[in-house]
């Protein structure tokens, strides 16, 4: 992922990416290949940020000296796996539970 990309339209030292991917699981957690059969959407977060060497010394990133990138665990939705997908009806519900619906712009 690069500053350019839309989950990341804000570049400022970090950026928070949460994306929803279409993944066939079995039944050990590991994602693999889509297939049509069974699908289910998947929500995986992901920490991105430039390492302290690269904000030391300016390094500008590119495709040969990208940013950091760390899977983010979603408490209460997450499979504890490496990437800690989440399903995105179980990461709805905890959004919802989460979040203050008063608290929200609903203008902008």
């Amino acid at each position: 992922m690069s500053p350019d990309s839309p989950a990341c339209s804000i570049w400022i030292g970090f950026c928070l990416a949460v994306r929803p991917i279409l993944w066939a699981r079995r039944c050990c957690g590991v994602p693999t290949a889509p297939v049509a059969k069974h699908r289910q959407y998947f929500v995986r977060a992901s920490y991105i940020a430039e390492t302290m060497d690269q904000l030391r010394n300016q390094t500008a990133l590119t495709l040969d000296a990208p940013p950091a990138i760390a899977p983010v665990f979603i408490p209460g939705c997450s499979i504890r796996d490496v990437t800690f997908d989440c399903a995105f009806l179980d990461f709805v519900e905890v959004a919802r539970r989460a979040m203050d619906p008063l608290a929200a712009d609903r203008t902008n």
